[in-house]
């Protein structure tokens, strides 16, 4: 496995604003000027970091920036390929890949998920963001931009 350094800045999910420094709303060009080109653009509106960075970017051509997904290595992207690289930002209480369910629900508050399955969501609408747990422990993060 190909251990990648990242050395641009420091990542910061903050809930309806972005992955600082990127912001909802920002264009393809802007964020590239941030993190440099990706390691693939899917299709065209996806920005493909998860190689390096473990970060995917759904951008739209006039809308900018509309939502962000946060992968843990091992875990298979949208596109079938693992994608090498966990995330390497967190939120600004230290919640990142790996945090655990108790460390959630400390830091965001109590919400409902299936307890029942190895693998479950916990969904946290006022604050637009996703996270999928595997064995306890968050592998996935999901944000967007939406106001609900």
């Amino acid at each position: 496995k190909v251990i990648h350094e990242y050395k641009g800045p420091e990542l910061i999910l903050t809930p309806h604003e972005g992955c600082l420094p990127i912001r909802f709303g920002m264009s393809k060009e802007q964020i590239v000027e941030i993190l440099g080109k990706p390691d693939q653009y899917l299709g065209k509106h996806c920005l493909d970091y998860t190689s390096t960075i473990g970060l995917s970017l759904l951008v739209h051509s006039r809308k900018g920036l509309l939502a962000l997904d946060c992968w843990h290595q091992d875990e298979e992207s949208d596109e079938g390929h693992l994608c090498g690289s966990s995330f390497v930002g967190k939120f600004a209480n230290g919640i990142t890949i790996g945090s655990t369910r108790q460390e959630l629900e400390k830091a965001f508050g109590k919400t409902s998920g299936d307890e029942n399955s190895a693998i479950f969501s916990l969904f946290y609408p006022t604050q637009s963001v996703a996270f999928i747990l595997k064995e306890g422990k968050v592998i996935h993060i999901s944000m967007d931009n939406v106001k609900r």
